[in-house]
Parts: structure tokens; sequence; C-alpha cells
């Protein structure tokens, strides 16, 4: 049976928040969570940073791509990519994206190797 990725994907995002709950409760003594989703889970009150201990912290895992259809042609997508990695509003990326600091940057599936050998571990489980 093949899973639907779009749904692991959403999975794994809410396991986290979940896994982090059950790690504050007591019901669990390990959980895998994003730096980003503990510090917003920390600064919404959701937990407090005395509940938890880091025990391990791997490189920097890409965040979610963007993607153009394979149709667009390559102009529009020099024009895209250009738009996109020369963004400095520091207020969008500060309010929306929650990462003061952060920028778009281009990169390839090389940059996703680490996180989908991490999928394919956790899909054998």
């Amino acid at each position: 049976m093949k899973r639907n990725r779009k749904l692991l994907a959403l999975t794994l995002s809410a396991l986290m928040t979940a896994g982090l709950q059950a790690a504050v409760k007591g019901d669990v003594d390990v959980v895998p969570i994003s730096d980003q989703i503990l510090a917003s889970e920390i600064a919404n009150g959701n937990a407090a940073e005395s509940d938890i201990k880091i025990i391990h912290e791997s490189g920097a895992i890409p965040a979610e791509a963007m993607v153009v259809a394979e149709h667009v042609d390559q102009a529009t997508r020099d024009k895209l990519t250009e738009f996109l990695t020369s963004y400095d509003n520091e207020q969008y990326f500060t309010d929306v994206i929650k990462v003061p600091g952060a920028r778009f940057i281009e990169c390839d599936m090389s940059d996703y190797e680490e996180i989908i050998e991490l999928n394919k571990i956790i899909n054998d489980f």
C-alpha cells in the first residue's frame, strides 16, 4: 500500500505537537520535534522551557520547498527565483514565517536528502 506523502507530512507535524504534550504530561519519555514547533509551543504557553530537556539536535532540516509546475517556462522560473531569493522584508519573515533573519534560498533535491532518509526510516516503523 502506497502512503499519501501529503497526509504523512501533515501527520508528522501534528504528531510533533501531540508528542510534545505527551512528553510534558509524562506519558512518553522522548519525542522528535522541530526547533520551530518547540519554540512556538513554548512562546504560546503550551509548554514551559523547564518541562523540556533537549537530548539531541540534528543538523538543519530544510523547511517546505516552493515548487513551480513543470509547464512554466524558464524565463518565468528565473523571475520567480530572483524575486524570492532577493525578497528582504524582515517584518514578513518575523511576523509571518516567525523566524527573524530568515530568507528564501534556492535549493535542489540534494538539500532534502537527510529528511527524505528520515522519512524512509519513520515509514519502516
